[in-house]
């Protein structure tokens, strides 16, 4: 799988997730927006832009540090 972000690679795998900006927190360059879902990104990997490849956690109410979870297509 390496650090590819083309999708086929990804769907269907579980993949530890790392959380810079957890449910409820603050965006960090304007306070008045606050995150409505955990969002975080996959270490290790890069995306086209040069980050980590970005992700949002749907199902869970509360905030998150780490986890591990499905990628969907």
């Amino acid at each position: 799988m390496g650090s590819s972000p083309r999708a086929a690679d990804w769907i269907g795998r579980r993949v530890p997730v790392a959380f810079d900006r957890p449910l409820g927190t603050p965006h960090p360059e304007d306070g008045r927006l606050v995150y409505a879902l955990n969002y975080g990104f996959v270490p290790g990997t890069r995306a086209p832009d040069g980050d980590p490849i970005d992700v949002y956690i749907i199902d869970v109410d509360r905030p998150l540090a780490e986890c591990r979870a499905g990628v969907l297509p």
